[in-house]
This record gives C-alpha cells, sequence and structure tokens, in this order.
C-alpha cells in the first residue's frame, strides 16, 4: 500500500530528536487535515485527524493491545487532534488496511462534524474485528463458523431477499444471541467438523430464546474438511461479492460485516488450506419443549452460561427447508 511507503521512508529518516513526532500530510486535495506520522523513538506508526471540533466522548475510541486510539488538544491549530496508533508491530499488515479503511470513508464526509462521526464508527466496527481476529486472521474454528454463516446467506437468504435486506439480516458478526434476524423471525447457525457430531455448542441463555419471535431456527451445519478438494472460505467470500456486485448499498453492508466478522483480503492465503464440504444440512425449529436453557430457567445471579445441546435430542422439532423459505419471506 502506498501508506507503507510513507512510513517506511519516514522511518528511515534520519532524527536528531531523542524524542518527538513525525508526520506528513496526506490527501491534500481532501477538506479535512490528514496525516501520517511516525513517534520516535519508537518508530510507532500513527494516523492523525485534525479538527477545529473537540467535544469528542473518550468512550468511543478504540483500544486494544495492538492499536489505540487518543485524542488531544493540536498546539499547532488549536484544534483537537485524533491519534490513531499501532503499538503492536505483528499487526503492521491490519493497521495500514484500517488506515486505508478510515481515510477512505473521511475524505467522503462533507463536513468535520460527519468526517469525526464516521472516524469513530468506523473504529467500532474495527474494535469487533480486533476482538475477533489475531496478526494473521481468523483462528480455525471461527473461520468454520463464518463459513457457516455465509452458506446460510448464499444458499438462502440472497436467493429470497433483496441483496441489502439480506445482508441487514446477517447480524451474527455484532455479536448479536442469533446471527441472522429480520421482521419476527431469526437464524442461528452452528457448524460442525467433526465426524460424528454429537453436540452443539451454545454461547449462552439468550442464542435459543424464542421469545419475541415468530420463528427460532437453528441451523446445523456438518462439514468436512480437507486441504484438496471443497471450497474455501475466500471462495465463498468471492461468490458472495460477485452476487451483490450490481448493489453498491449491498456491498457496502457485506464488507462493513466482514470486518465485523474478522475477514480481511489480506488473510487470504492463510485461508486457503481449509476447504469445506457440506456433507449435512439439517434445520431445527426452537419452541416450547426443544432442549435448551434460556434465561427464566436459570438460578438469581446467574447468567452468561455455555452449554452443550444433545443433537438427537433435537431430532423432533426437525424443519423442512421449504418451510424455512416461506418463513424467510416474512416481513
Amino acid at each position: 500500500m502506498i501508506y507503507d511507503v510513507l512510513w517506511n521512508e519516514m522511518e528511515s529518516t534520519p532524527v536528531r530528536l531523542e524524542a518527538g513526532k513525525l508526520r506528513r500530510r496526506i490527501c491534500l486535495d481532501s477538506q479535512f487535515n490528514l496525516f501520517l506520522g511516525l513517534e520516535q523513538p519508537s518508530k510507532q506508526r500513527l494516523m492523525l485527524l485534525i479538527v477545529a471540533i473537540y467535544n469528542i466522548e473518550t468512550s468511543e475510541l478504540l483500544t486494544t493491545k495492538a492499536i489505540v486510539t487518543d485524542f488531544r488538544r493540536d498546539k499547532s491549530t488549536g484544534g483537537m487532534e485524533l491519534e490513531l496508533r499501532l503499538v503492536d508491530r505483528k499487526y503492521a499488515e491490519v493497521f495500514s488496511v484500517l488506515v486505508d479503511d478510515l481515510i477512505n470513508v473521511v475524505v467522503m464526509a462533507s463536513n468535520e462534524k460527519e468526517a469525526v462521526n464516521v472516524f469513530l464508527v468506523r473504529l467500532k466496527q474495527w474494535q469487533r474485528f480486533l476482538e475477533r481476529a489475531g496478526p494473521d486472521g481468523l483462528s480455525e474454528e471461527a473461520q468454520c463458523g463464518l463459513y457457516a454463516e455465509l452458506w446460510f446467506l448464499r444458499h438462502y437468504l440472497l436467493t429470497i431477499r433483496p441483496y441489502v435486506q439480506a445482508i441487514s439480516a446477517w447480524v451474527g458478526p455484532y455479536a448479536t444471541p442469533q446471527d441472522f434476524r429480520l421482521a419476527d423471525w431469526a437464524v442461528e447457525v452452528k457448524a460442525t467438523i467433526v465426524k460424528s457430531p454429537q453436540y452443539l455448542s451454545i454461547a449462552n441463555e439468550w442464542q435459543l430464546d424464542d421469545k419475541g419471535f415468530e420463528a427460532l431456527f437453528l441451523l446445523h451445519l456438518s462439514l468436512e474438511a480437507y486441504t484438496r478438494d471443497g471450497e474455501t472460505l475466500p471462495a465463498m467470500v468471492d461468490l458472495i461479492r460477485h452476487a451483490c456486485n450490481s448493489d453498491a448499498e449491498a456491498v457496502t453492508l457485506l464488507e462493513e460485516r466482514l470486518i465485523a466478522g474478522g475477514y480481511l483480503n489480506i488473510h487470504r492465503e492463510h485461508y486457503e488450506g481449509n476447504r469445506y464440504t457440506v456433507r449435512k444440512v439439517t434445520f431445527f425449529q426452537v419452541r416450547e419443549t426443544f432442549p435448551r436453557l434460556v434465561k427464566e430457567d436459570l438460578p438469581v445471579g446467574i447468567s452468561h452460561i455455555q452449554y452443550a445441546v444433545a443433537l438427537p435430542a433435537c431430532m423432533p422439532f426437525k424443519a423442512e427447508p421449504s418451510t424455512i423459505r416461506t418463513t424467510l419471506l416474512r416481513d
């Protein structure tokens, strides 16, 4: 990326000061004051947005072990300086993509207030990415889970609903109890790659709680994982991107959710070694006596539980794919 070139140039620039900050303005045709920077002597990479407004809530700023944000009064202009700082160099590739993404949304803003707002909103999305993925991307378990969610999106929702509605229904990347929600229905997706899965892991007491829904479905994808045959996670992403390519709003929503879900193109090579073949697709309708724990079942003071559901106990609640498709059409 061009920004890596600029940072590399600053890193090779001799500096007489023992401590200080090098910075270079970028996007010169933009109305906003955007800079790349380098802290000395730590050589930590920076991105800066300097604005005249300064009523910014600190709770909105991203803070992780790898990348942090801060804001302070800019002495040279009297405005406010929003700073994004790379603390852990293992995340250098991720940081470059993050900065490029932030700059692209900021320069499209019509004024400083909007620029600050989109800056902070975008950081929230990246906060979710950094909570899910490491410097090399998603774990194998997380890759499998994301593939399963995208499988349902591709083979069901995108074939039934308008693209924007279908992708808007995919809320799993935002840590909601269910992976898909729209109107009065929800779908939770689970994937296993063991040869004879007997249990499904349930993350909390809200995941299988159908209160507030006319229909809640649990989808189980039984997958085979190979190194040669099958479909990779990047291939699945590419197919969905291609399907939505004619709808700019849908593309934007998809990319936002992929980031929140921990997926970046820079990790494609890391994901190519895992290929999936769907062995079996089973839907269950969660209702009444379905084997589960919900908040109302728990003693006072007990919360955020994790448990496993035995697949054989779910079989009386199987739902036909035609029922799923009919339900997904409901507004």
